[in-house]
Order: C-alpha cells, then structure tokens, then sequence
C-alpha cells in the first residue's frame, strides 16, 4: 500500500490531480491511498498519524501567503523516505526547491502523460529501497514496509504476510524462495518451523520456546528450529551491542 497525501488550498486543483493520479493508477495496478490537504496546518498535524510515501505539494499558497517550502524541511525530517513532488504554475521556483530535497517538480496545469511517467519514478524508487517488498495477487501490485511485517507463514500453495496490525495480504509464493529473495534486503527474519518466518524486530519478548507480540500473540518454535532460532537470535542481540 503506498499513501499519497495531495496538498493545494485550491480544491479545484486537488480534485484535478487525484482523478489523474486515480486515471494513471488504474493502468498500473498499484495499491494505493490517497489524502487531500487544503492548508499547511493539516497536512503538518497528520505526518505522524499518516506515513505519506508521495506527497503531491503546491509550492505557492495564495490565501496563506506563504510557499510549502516552509513545512518542506518539516516533512523529511519526520519522513525521510517521503518522496516530495512539487507542483505550481510558476517556474521561478528551481534554485530554491534545491534546498528541499524535490523528487520531482510538476508545471500546472498537470499533463496526465508527464504525470505517469513521475508516478512510474516513484513507485519505481520505494519498490528499489531496501526497507520495502513488493508482490501481485488477482492482478494488484502491494507494497509493504519490509520492517512493519510482524511474520509470514505458508498455507497450501501461497504464503500469508501478516503485518504489524495484523492485516494479511496473501499471495502465490514458497516460503522458501521468499526466505533467499527477502535475505538480499533485510536480515531479521527468522525461521522457527517449516511453514512460519518471524520477525526478530518485531517481537516485545523472547523466551526461550517463543517470543511474544506487544499485542500478546505468540508464535512457538518447533523442536526441530529451537536450537538455530536461539542462535540466531543470540546472533542479533550481540550485534545490536555493538
């Protein structure tokens, strides 16, 4: 699931580009969410509430009389992942968007073809980064934060992905391919069965037969793994000392 937050005090304009963004999505199949701000002040309020991938932002605010680059420098530091579109009608904008770390700057009125083609860079560049894994089920491309994945576990042919909220996402895959492929970019999970990975990050506490969520779920190691799963564990908390 990637959240896109679109922020202009024109509604006119808001409404433009979320039915553009909603046109050029349908041709990609990417899972997303998309939120509308009118004023600074929200869109400020919800960076920690609402962890923005894309954010669609116009640079001039005519009744604030102020640009966004003022909450720019806000929004990174709270979501360094975040990736920043600037949009405006005026050009005069590129020496200063320097400082502000732009992903990509959009000339109003916005051109559904230029449009995609920034969509596409974008879900290109949270796909490519390390902290994310992307999948398709029923023809629907899911993006996920690797991080956020509590574990995973096999279920006749597909494989059940259940997040830190306990939302599922399942799709056809062996858990042992995932094993190899999810090694390249994160090295926290943990094998404690034939049919179960863990996340050694996600866990509250360890025990020396289980760990425990904070939401008080607990996933048991079987005899067979116990032995690696300690040592793999051990593994972690020695280099996390260091």
């Amino acid at each position: 699931m990637i959240n896109i937050a679109i922020c202009d005090d024109t509604k006119e304009c808001v409404d433009d580009l979320k039915n553009k963004i909603i046109s050029c999505n349908a041709c990609n199949d990417v899972e997303i969410n998309i939120f509308t701000f009118y004023n600074l002040e929200d869109i400020s309020n919800e960076i920690d509430n609402l962890k923005f991938n894309i954010i669609f932002l116009d640079i001039r605010w005519e009744q604030e009389k102020i640009t966004s680059l003022s909450i720019a420098d806000k929004i990174k530091n709270k979501l360094p992942d975040c990736l920043l579109i600037y949009v405006s009608f005026y050009n005069c904008y590129y020496q200063e968007l320097v400082n502000h770390e732009p992903f990509r700057f959009i000339s109003k009125p916005i051109n559904e073809r230029d449009l995609e083609e920034v969509l596409l860079s974008a879900y290109s560049r949270i796909i490519s980064s390390e902290a994310y894994y992307s999948f398709t089920y029923n023809r629907v491309m899911q993006i996920i934060r690797i991080r956020d994945i509590k574990y995973i576990y096999s279920e006749h042919r597909k494989l059940v992905i259940v997040m830190h909220d306990n939302k599922k996402y399942t799709f056809y895959k062996k858990l042992d391919d995932f094993e190899k492929e999810i090694k390249e970019k994160y090295k926290y999970f943990i094998r404690i069965g034939k049919s179960y990975l863990i996340n050694y990050l996600q866990a509250a506490t360890i025990a020396s037969d289980h760990v425990e969520y904070k939401d008080g779920e607990k996933m048991f190691y079987s005899k067979k793994y116990a032995k690696k799963v300690i040592e793999k564990i051990y593994e972690f908390q020695m280099s996390n000392c260091t």
